[in-house]
């Protein structure tokens, strides 16, 4: 499967940065074909912990459940699908640098499916291109935004 990864230097606390970007059902805020994110349990985020997230990829919507897989807060994360239109492990990464922090995602994934026959063998670059649009939204969002306006953990 391809993977990708990027990161990106946010002027913000690992806390908030970590706290946002795992917070599953802020992904249409800031990820750019997520159109629609649901819990399917309830409970605190843990590993185990399912969720539902609605994407448009080439104008058509793709479903997937996901399950975190790894949990260690506010330093890293991972999930990975269980059932849907692609087959996908990500994760982020947080650290402390120069009063900020480096956030890094990443991950490695196909679409399932006719559409994966079109799609994989250009994923490893729509993912490259979607993701450092992505970081650049979450950036600017996180840098010029008050912690009382956003949604985090």
């Amino acid at each position: 499967m391809p993977k990708a990864e990027l990161s990106t230097h946010i002027d913000r606390s690992p806390e908030d940065v970590f706290g946002y970007v795992t917070e599953f059902t802020n992904n249409p805020k800031w990820r750019t074909n997520v159109i629609d994110t649901w819990w399917i349990d309830e409970g605190p985020t843990r590993p185990g912990r399912r969720g539902g997230q609605a994407a448009r990829i080439l104008g058509r919507r793709m479903e997937v459940t996901a399950e975190i897989v790894e949990w260690d807060p506010p330093r890293a994360a991972s999930w990975k699908t269980v059932q849907g239109s692609a087959t996908l492990v990500a994760y982020c990464r947080v650290g402390p640098e120069d009063g900020g922090c480096r956030l890094t995602y990443g991950g490695e994934g196909k679409v399932n499916g006719l559409l994966g026959l079109l799609l994989n063998p250009i994923i490893k670059s729509v993912m490259l291109r979607g993701a450092r649009s992505d970081l650049a939204r979450l950036k600017a969002a996180l840098e010029n935004s008050a912690i009382s306006s956003m949604t985090f953990r």
